[in-house]
This record gives structure tokens, C-alpha cells and sequence, in this order.
């Protein structure tokens, strides 16, 4: 598949990669962090997903560390699937 000059869907599903989710909080924030920098260089420090998605980090950063090893891998793909469902508002 890397070296398809062009891929279809059939060509992804074959591949059979299943999805991960980040283990643990400190690797969720890590990665929402990535993503707000992607969002900051794209559309400025004002853009609305990138503020909203530091208000989410900010408010995970103040769990206990107990509290954060406590979060179930439902717990963290909500959050992902809530980014997600913010970031689709905010292409359209």
C-alpha cells in the first residue's frame, strides 16, 4: 500500500490496522496538545477549535493523578470521539 500511486477504500480495509487510543491521560493531553499546535499554525492563535480544545486540556490537567489513572479507554475514545465531533463542526 505505500508504494499505491493512488488508494481506495477496499485498499485501507484490506490492510485490516485497527484504530488505538492513546494510553493513558498524559498521552491523550500530549496528543490533543499536537493537535492544537497543528490548528494554531493553520488558523491563527484566535481559531475557536484550537481555544475550546486547550479549555478540554486544561480541565483533564486538573484531575488527580489517581483520578487520571482511573479513566477507562471509553472514557478517553469519548473525549477523542467529542474532539472529533467539534472538529467536524468546525470544518463545516
Amino acid at each position: 500500500m505505500e508504494k499505491a500511486t493512488s488508494t481506495t477504500t477496499a485498499d485501507v480495509a484490506a490492510t485490516k490496522r485497527k484504530l488505538s487510543l492513546p494510553q493513558g491521560v498524559e498521552k491523550l493531553v500530549q496528543l490533543l496538545k499536537r493537535y492544537t499546535n497543528l490548528l494554531h499554525g493553520g488558523f491563527g492563535a484566535l481559531c475557536p477549535l484550537s481555544l475550546s480544545i486547550r479549555e478540554a486540556i486544561a480541565a483533564l490537567e486538573k484531575y488527580l493523578e489517581g483520578a487520571q489513572d482511573s479513566m477507562s479507554e471509553r472514557t478517553l475514545a469519548s473525549i477523542l470521539w467529542t474532539i472529533f465531533k467539534k472538529t467536524k463542526f468546525f470544518a463545516i
